[in-house]
């Protein structure tokens, strides 16, 4: 499928590209292909796919797959790909209920990469093995390591629930209309945190907090952003934030192991 191909069929559907939502279809087989393979589905499997489209990647999964489960916001793309082992479900990915499967493969809107990325990441989603594609800035930022400029909130976050790879780099010109960045392809494994920590969701604060002003020394970052931490004050006077485990360093250089024992600490009693 090329450029023109695209256009001729959005046209014929009457629907345009809506870049306000990072809608960019990929016209480059090649790297529809990659995708495919880097999931390395077998014939047995449920594959989910967010966002078909035009069905570029939906035609490619269903010739590997038992079942692949196309989720669409935009009925007119719905059936596209009218093969038995494809079933479309017309509805938003972040509200609709999600049925069982085991992979999935996709090149998401830029617009809703970190609230998809967190639903399939999140309680009660289990999968193997997801291959999505993303703008190249986002997914630097989802695999990138204390002390980089890309590491931060969203990379701790998405550390403590999977194994991040970055794959094929995928220029702009692989897509109908031209977005203005480079994308990337990223598998993602889910996997159980890496480490424990007294309180998951202080964790996330803690997390929060520091990486709100990540230039700081993450004690001085604590102390602004007491309220948001959600913590008695009396458990949090100057003397043990003085105490606080890695107080003059600065949250970038944090590893999220570090920042665990953080939140460990604050979660001492009074």
């Amino acid at each position: 499928m090329d450029t023109k191909e695209v256009r001729g069929r959005l046209d014929s559907l009457g629907l345009r590209a809506r870049k306000q939502f990072g809608q960019n279809f990929l016209v480059d087989a090649r790297f529809a292909e990659r995708a495919v393979s880097h999931a390395d589905i077998d014939d047995g499997e449920t594959v989910l796919e967010i966002g078909p489209g035009l069905g570029i990647l939906t035609g490619l999964l269903a010739a590997r797959a038992r079942k692949v489960i196309a989720v669409e916001t935009e009925g007119r793309f719905i059936g596209l790909v009218r093969k038995a082992n494809v079933e479309y479900i017309h509805g938003d990915v972040l509200k609709v209920d999600l049925p069982a499967f085991d992979k999935v493969v996709s090149n998401l809107p830029y617009s809703i990469s970190t609230p998809v990325t967190f639903r399939l990441l999140g309680p009660g989603v289990q999968f193997k093995t997801g291959v999505l594609m993303y703008q190249l800035e986002f997914a630097e930022r989802l695999a990138a390591g204390p002390g980089s400029k890309d590491y931060g909130r969203l990379s701790v976050s998405a550390y403590v629930r999977a194994k991040i790879e970055l794959l094929d780099k995928v220029p702009s010109c692989a897509f109908y209309p031209q977005p203005k960045v480079e994308s990337r392809l990223v598998r993602l494994t889910p996997r159980p945190p890496p480490f424990e920590t007294r309180d998951w969701g202080l964790f996330h604060r803690v997390v929060k907090v520091a990486f709100a002003q990540r230039r700081k020394k993450l004690r001085n970052s604590l102390r602004n952003g007491l309220g948001e931490l959600a913590i008695p004050f009396k458990a949090l006077g100057d003397p043990d934030l003085e105490k606080v485990p890695y107080g003059d360093e600065r949250p970038e250089d944090l590893t999220p192991e570090q920042l665990g024992e953080v939140s460990d600490f604050l979660c001492q009693d009074g």
